[in-house]
């Protein structure tokens, strides 16, 4: 039986078992590759190494393939950013394979668990990466506190993903699955991975051959971009979106069979529909998109005191922020007045340039405000239909170059614009639960 025989023989045991791993793992292309250790996909396809698939049981066959499919499920080919890509190929392991023992299924031998299932990606890159080696020595080693051989410190200087900066994750509420804006340059030095022309991607790190699996059960590569480019806003997002889509319905079908294990249903439901202070998200996604840098000299002490080490910024100055304020009438007073007071706290901290657009069928008497303007100021208008079309126009036609876009409705609209901005786009939604073809969404009273 050839190396890929056995993927399909396994992939076929888990249609009946497993119906929702099987579901995500025949969405993948096979493609044999020697010049990886073990395996590895960017969610179009799975890489192996035949030699090392004739390692591993039939059993570990199929627990490496619900490893590969769940780093999918998890957007963890998304979110990397700058961060380095083996210690973010150990902590997404870490996310994720307490979760596959679970389930009754087996890993190959020696994989990362131990962490739990509680923690996302960028929560456990942080901790591994401020955990100082075996034998003692500063932080940044990214020495693991669960089971398996530790990771050897990245060499004297080097910083992840080959930036100048140590890269910081994602602040603390942000769940497994839940987007970071995913542009290229959100997070301080970040850059998307490289794809090449059969959708096979490099990130930044990602060197053809280089063994970036260090949890030795199949990594995780960036999400590919088209023609042979790194990824862009639109090419992340989408592939965001399709990894949701394709989780949702798998998690569908294996319940709809009653073959859908308890710790995956909670599991796929936090990813799904995470549940978040909407506050806490709203001030995590601009900072996010701000363009400033970062030290670790000083570190954030606002989150010291959870046991998460984040670099403080040196600066307070971020791009220009568009507020598209829905102001058809279903957005109630209260819920507006919520929004503004907490958009206003978290822009007086920064330098930066705020266009305010009201919107029902079009833009209504825009203002432009600095931080010597703020507050803020917005009323519920009424009257007009609702369309979400208008303030991208407007940023279009009349050249703003915003970092992000944070737009209030009462999601009682589905006209879209049909192309997505080059932004991320934050929707806050009061009532209606929202499906946007781009961006993140959360509702302001989860």
């Amino acid at each position: 039986m050839t190396a890929t025989e056995k993927i399909q023989k396994a992939r076929a045991g888990l249609i009946y078992d497993q119906p929702f791993f099987a579901s995500l793992a025949l969405r993948l292309l096979l493609v044999e590759d020697r010049s990886i250790k073990t395996a590895g996909t960017n969610g179009k396809v799975l890489k192996f190494n035949p030699e090392w698939i004739d390692s591993l049981s039939l059993d570990q066959t199929k627990g490496m393939l619900a490893h590969e499919v769940l780093h999918i499920g998890n957007c963890h080919h998304t979110r990397r950013g700058g961060r380095d890509v083996k210690l973010w190929n150990k902590a997404a392991d870490y996310a994720i394979n307490d979760v596959i023992i679970q389930c009754g299924l087996v890993l190959p031998d020696g994989t990362l668990t131990g962490m739990g299932t509680d923690k996302s990606a960028e929560q456990l890159y942080n901790m591994l990466y401020n955990e100082p080696p075996e034998g003692g020595g500063g932080g940044g080693g990214g020495g693991g506190q669960g089971q398996q051989q530790q990771q050897q410190p990245p060499q004297q200087g080097q910083q992840p993903g080959g930036q100048n900066q140590p890269q910081p994750g994602n602040q603390p509420g942000q769940q497994p699955g839940q987007s970071q804006g995913n542009q290229p340059g959100n997070d301080p030095g970040s850059q998307g991975g490289q794809g090449d022309q059969d959708g096979q991607s490099q990130g930044q790190g990602q060197d053809q051959g280089q063994d970036n699996d260090p949890g030795g059960c199949g990594g995780i590569e960036d999400a590919p971009g088209k023609d042979g480019q790194a990824p862009t806003q639109a090419d992340l997002d989408m592939a965001e979106q399709e990894a949701k889509i394709g989780l949702s319905q798998a998690a569908q079908q294996a319940k709809a069979c009653g073959k859908l294990p308890g710790a995956l249903e909670r599991f796929v439901k936090d990813i799904i529909d995470p549940k978040v202070d909407w506050r806490v998200y709203l001030r995590d996604f601009i900072e996010r998109a701000s363009r400033n840098d970062y030290t670790w000299m000083e570190p954030n002490r606002r989150h010291v005191m959870n046991g998460i080490y984040l670099p403080s910024l040196k600066s307070k100055e971020i791009g220009e922020v568009v507020v598209s304020v829905d102001t058809s009438g279903s957005v109630g007073n209260h819920d507006l007045q919520q929004f503004i007071s907490e958009v206003n706290s978290i822009l007086e901290e920064y330098d930066t340039t705020i266009h305010l657009l009201p919107v029902d069928h079009d833009v209504h008497d825009p203002k432009e405000y600095t931080q010597d303007d703020l507050p803020l100021v917005a009323g519920v208008t009424g009257g007009g239909g609702t369309s979400f079309v208008p303030p991208f126009l407007h940023v279009e036609r009349n050249g703003i170059t915003p970092c992000c876009m944070v737009y209030l409705t009462d999601g009682y609209c589905d006209d879209y614009p049909r192309e997505i901005p080059d932004y991320p786009v934050l929707w806050v939604s009061s009532q209606r639960k929202i499906t946007p073809p781009f961006g993140e969404v959360i509702m302001i009273n989860s």
